[in-house]
């Protein structure tokens, strides 16, 4: 086998033929080299490091601000020019002055470093000053100035520094002053100054690395920081570990995070200047620990380098792909993740080659793929409305770089029908498309197929999948990926992403890739779609609590109301009893009746809102009660057409008929006003089966309802409108054409009959209120109740016991007329006390259910106690539910509606006295 002519060696084959001879000499120089290095490096560590580093900063400092600083101020302070200044006669003054200040203008020019060179008189006052602009004209007053201070005290020629601080420029400089001895007194002539910038030395200490990363600190002595590590850098504030006394060798201090060194540097032994601290955390560190470990490698390329010059055929195969894969991999590190290896070479190489590249393309998409995620998420925190989330998130993912996708797509949920895919949001499709494609069928088209498949359609052009088309439409290909729950596993909807031309399905991960995107994005949907059931719940429990409260109120008003029309109804009938029906006022007494009935109806629409505000409710067939309001209310309204769709064979509902009647009558009323010009009128029942997979929890919360629909074509409503019709005395009407109490008692009066109620509305689209009522497996009875007019009378002792007094004079006085014997009580304690004292006596109790501080039900259970053969007839404003229905349960043998007659009142004590 000859090695000059093979092209297809494999390199462990190219390096046994070629390098054998020199195998061992290089086995020998590496492991020299190396282990020469490891031991070097390993003998080094952290601490020398840093006090090494600290040591250079030291000799900057020293040699180029003290040395220098205090070299220039010792010779400037010698200068001929400022003793002939401070010897000088006052006549001489000013032209020594200005000598002395071009002498200063001439150190400024020559001295980058230097900012401001002035002089101090011994007074203090501030004589001459010079800028790199000329000559300054603000003179200060020192007297009181900490630093001129201390070099009046000192002696001639001692040097005293201030702190570093930032001047009106913005640079950081500070004041070196020295002592003057006037030659004619021998004592203090005054101060010189130079202010001296510091920003050059920070910039010095800006430069200094130390394990690859700048961690210097610069503190005042009083631990205020002047400068820190730059913003790139892991930074760990060292400030709260650093001792107040004056550091002068280099401190090591260590933690569990970081290795702090630090040092206190002085321009005077006895005045700290400023406050160096090394901070390196451990992260750097061993950062820089693995150095050892990259020096390893490049010396072990540079061995593979110098043997490939010496073996010439083998440089093309070996150096150069290794070297350009070094280079990408440095590349890679560094955030380049476009790094890609070209050169092309054979077998193991390129393995390795190919592996490198795949590798770099992987981290790539990853990254993109993870800001993408980040993107998304912070799209959710900044809409809440799904739709707005769901339009921004496909240009997103429409513009991810590394997909062979077009920045054309689309986002489809199932939404209404679970066999239907409806289009949320979409970005650079046609027109024709959009209206083709604004809902999708399950298995119908690439999406359809998704969504019913659960799995990624692909398509590279235009097939017979491509179900619909249009005139025109030109060539594409598709992902088409499902959405699906994580939590569930239900489709919830289909991304559609549209290929770039030519494109083809290229990898596995790409479509592992468009799944896991398509999971974000079903997270995404599953906590948008909570977050909006969490606000509609709240939305609806407002509402609840807002109706509970007026419904309380309404109870209370109609309550005493009913008490009120007791009294009235009483009298009447009274007065009715003792005239004949020839009496000129007895038509006044019949019409006076008449409207006690027509207040007891009010009454009824009050009790609408209240808790138990239902009356008497019996089976009902809804079909029939339906039929006969629309037929009466179209009599009143020839303009408007109503049409009828019932189902055969409905459920029987028990409600109260006049409640209900009152509820369709309200709702025509509302639609023939939101159709001035005459319209339809649209009626539909259904039997309506709980399905609790495809409902929100908590909806409903029986098995069975009857649905009734009320639909009209009138001019609707938005969205605002909607979440307030409810609401008591919320009107759109204008003022003297209604007060908005019309739908709030139907929402009150559909509550009360456990039922739910929605409506469904756009502008100039009408209107269409959804009412459910829970279906009964109670037969259907006639409603019709035929009462004798005969008064019957006794002559037995009853006690009546109400805390109204209205009520309890006019029913008294009832009973007498009837030929009874009467006791009274306005408190549930007076009546125990009564019946225990006339307990032989008493045949029967008329017996209030609302009582203050002991109620109706508790004062027939302690009657109950005392006679369990008791007779009660329990007398009440509110329906024979609820409170009075559970009594009624316990034994009582009667129950009659407030307001009523004396013709009812004294059939209802006969019947109970004849049991």
């Amino acid at each position: 086998m000859r090695i000059g002519k093979a092209t297809d060696f494999s390199i462990f084959q190219r390096l046994l033929f070629t390098s054998l001879v020199i195998l061992i000499l290089v086995i020998a120089f590496v492991t020299g080299i190396l282990y020469s290095f490891s031991s070097r490096y390993l003998r080094n560590n952290a601490t020398e490091i840093l006090v090494g580093q600290f040591d250079s900063i030291q000799k900057k400092f020293q040699h180029e601000l003290v040395e220098k600083i205090s070299s220039d101020l010792r010779l400037a302070s010698k200068s001929p020019s400022l003793d002939n200044y401070l010897t000088s006669s006052p006549p001489e003054k000013e032209i020594n002055s200005r000598i002395l200040e071009q002498y200063f203008t001439d150190i400024i020019m020559n001295i980058d470093n230097y900012v401001r060179v002035y002089f101090v008189d011994y007074r203090g006052r501030e004589k001459i000053k010079v800028s790199k602009a000329g000559r300054c004209r603000d003179y200060r007053d020192f007297n009181g100035d900490e630093l001129f201070a201390r070099i009046e005290n000192g002696g001639s020629g001692e040097i005293h520094v201030g702190l570093p601080h930032l001047d009106q420029e913005g640079q950081y400089v500070f004041s070196a002053g020295i002592y003057k001895t006037d030659l004619d007194t021998g004592e203090f002539g005054g101060a010189l100054f130079f202010d001296c910038k510091f920003d050059d030395f920070l910039e010095f200490l800006d430069k200094t690395a130390l394990f690859g990363s700048n961690s210097v600190w610069v503190f005042t002595p009083e631990g205020k920081v002047l400068k820190k590590p730059g913003a790139d850098n892991t930074i760990f504030d060292p400030g709260s570990y650093l001792g107040k006394e004056p550091q002068r060798e280099p401190r090591l201090l260590k933690n569990k995070d970081s290795i702090i060194i630090y040092e206190d540097l002085f321009f005077r032994s006895d005045e700290p200047f400023i406050r160096l601290a090394l901070s390196v955390p451990h992260a750097i560190f061993l950062k820089d620990i693995k150095l050892m470990f990259e020096l390893i490698t490049a010396i072990s390329l540079f061995t593979i380098i110098l043997t490939s010059i010496i073996i010439y055929h083998l440089s093309k195969s070996i150096s150069r792909p290794i070297m350009e894969l070094a280079q990408a991999t440095t590349r890679v590190a560094t955030g380049d993740y476009d790094a890609r290896v070209k050169v092309k070479t054979s077998r193991e190489v390129r393995m390795l080659v190919d592996s490198f590249n795949q590798m770099s393309e992987d981290i790539q998409r990853n990254n993109q793929f993870k800001n993408l995620i980040n993107r998304l998420l912070k799209i959710t925190l900044r809409y809440s409305s799904l739709d707005k989330i769901l339009e921004y998130s496909i240009v997103e993912i429409t513009s991810l770089p590394w997909l062979e996708v077009d920045n054309k797509g689309a986002i489809f949920l199932l939404e209404g029908s679970p066999e239907t895919l409806v289009l949320k949001a979409e970005r650079n499709l046609d027109k024709a498309l959009i209206a083709m494609c604004t809902k999708v069928p399950l298995g119908v088209c690439l999406c359809g197929v998704a969504a019913q498949t659960r799995e990624i359609m692909f398509s590279d052009k235009l097939d017979k999948r491509h179900e619909r088309r249009y005139a025109g439409m030109e060539d594409h290909g598709h992902y088409c990926v499902p959405i699906i729950s994580a939590a569930n596993k239900k489709v919830l909807g289909v991304l559609n992403l549209y290929l770039k031309e030519n494109a083809f399905q290229t990898r596995k991960e790409e479509a592992s890739t468009l799944l896991a995107m398509a999971g974000v994005l079903a997270n995404i949907i599953e906590r948008q779609r909570s977050e909006e059931e969490k606000k509609n719940l709240e939305q609806r429990f407002q509402q609840a609590q807002k109706m509970e409260a007026i419904g309380t109120l309404a109870g209370g008003i109609a309550h005493d109301f009913n008490n009120l029309l007791m009294s009235i109804q009483g009298y009447a009938s009274l007065m009715l009893m003792e005239i004949d029906s020839g009496h000129p006022f007895y038509e006044r007494l019949k019409q006076i009746e008449k409207n006690i009935y027509s207040g007891a109806e009010l009454t009824s629409q009050l009790l609408g809102f209240a808790r138990g505000g239902k009356y008497e409710t019996i089976p009902t067939d809804l079909n029939d009660l339906l039929e006969k309001s629309a037929r009466m209310f179209g009599r009143t309204k020839k303009e408007i057409t109503i049409r009828t769709n019932f189902q055969a064979g409905l459920w029987t509902v028990e409600i109260d008929r006049s409640q209900i009647e009152q509820v369709l009558l309200n709702l025509f009323v509302n639609a023939s006003q939101a159709m001035p010009e005459g319209g339809e009128i649209y009626l539909e029942t259904s039997n309506f089966k709980v399905d609790k997979r495809k409902t929100r929890k908590g909806e409903f919360r029986a098995d069975k309802y009857v649905k009734f629909l009320v639909a009209d074509t009138g001019i609707g409503m938005d969205l605002a409108t909607q979440e307030k019709i409810f609401d008591p005395f919320f009107t759109t009407k204008d003022k003297g054409h209604g007060t908005g109490l019309g739908l709030a008692s139907v929402y009150g009066i559909i509550k009360n009959h456990g039922g739910y109620i929605n409506v469904n509305s756009e502008p100039g689209k009408g209107a269409i209120f959804n009412i459910y009522l829970p279906a009964s497996d109670k037969s259907i009875r006639s409603t019709d109740i035929i009462l004798s007019d005969e008064l019957l009378t006794g002559s037995e002792t009853i006690l009546v016991v109400d805390d109204e007094e209205l009520v309890v004079d006019v029913v008294t006085t009832m009973l007498e007329s009837l030929g009874y014997h009467v006791l009274t009580a306005l408190s549930g304690e007076e009546a125990l006390v009564l019946y225990k004292k006339y307990q032989d006596e008493i045949k029967l109790v008329i017996l209030d259910m609302i009582m203050p501080r002991m109620s109706g039900g508790e004062i027939f259970n302690r009657l109950k106690a005392t006679n369990p053969q008791i007779k009660v007839l329990l007398a009440s404003g509110y329906a024979i539910n609820g409170q009075a229905e559970e009594i009624m349960k316990r034994g009582c043998q009667g129950f009659i509606q407030k307001p009523f007659t004396l013709n009812k009142l004294s059939q209802k004590i006969k019947n109970i006295l004849s049991l």
